[in-house]
Formats: C-alpha cells, structure tokens, sequence
C-alpha cells in the first residue's frame, strides 16, 4: 500500500498533475509498485477556512480524486485515517507485488 501525502493548498490542476507525476517517477522506478494500492492523504487542511476547505473537496472529487483530509498540526482527520489504515492493515503482508 501506498500513502500520497499532498499539500492541499494548491490548486486542484496542481494537485492532479502532482499525483501524475509521482505515479510516473514510481513507474519509472519500479513499474510493479504502480499495482499497489493506494491512499491520497491530503494535508495541512488547517491551512484553509472551512469554506474553502469544502470547496477543495468538491473540486478535488470533480476531478476522481478522493482522499482523505488531514491536519497534522490540529490532528483534524487522523484518526479518520487511522481507523481506514488499521482496517487495511492485515491484508499489507498479503500484498504481492
């Protein structure tokens, strides 16, 4: 499994062309990794108004990028994320690539 950590204060054009381009560099390394699952952790949400924040979401879905939203600093999302990854957790060692 794979954890994209991205900057959410970029605009959602910025953000997708990001993700394409570490989806390129880690095919470019080593094709095998682009069959692993992955997860697209967009962070430091404490950055933006709530306002703002729901309409990266919106954009962000518009665009077939889902995620989940976290603030390291506040701890906003962790534990969202946390329960998502303990669920996956077992099937990690089982992941054959």
């Amino acid at each position: 499994m794979l954890l994209h950590l991205i900057e959410v204060n970029q605009e959602p054009a910025e953000i997708e062309k990001n993700i394409k381009l570490i989806r390129k560099e880690l095919g470019a390394f080593d094709k095998s990794l682009l069959k692993r699952e992955e997860i697209l952790v967009f962070t430091k949400v404490d950055l933006l108004t709530e306002a703002a924040l729901k309409r990266k979401q919106e954009a962000l879905k518009k665009r077939k990028l889902k995620g989940f939203f976290i603030s390291s600093k506040t701890r906003a999302g962790l534990d969202k994320l946390l329960d998502e990854l303990a669920k996956r957790a077992p099937t990690w060692r089982e992941e054959k690539v």
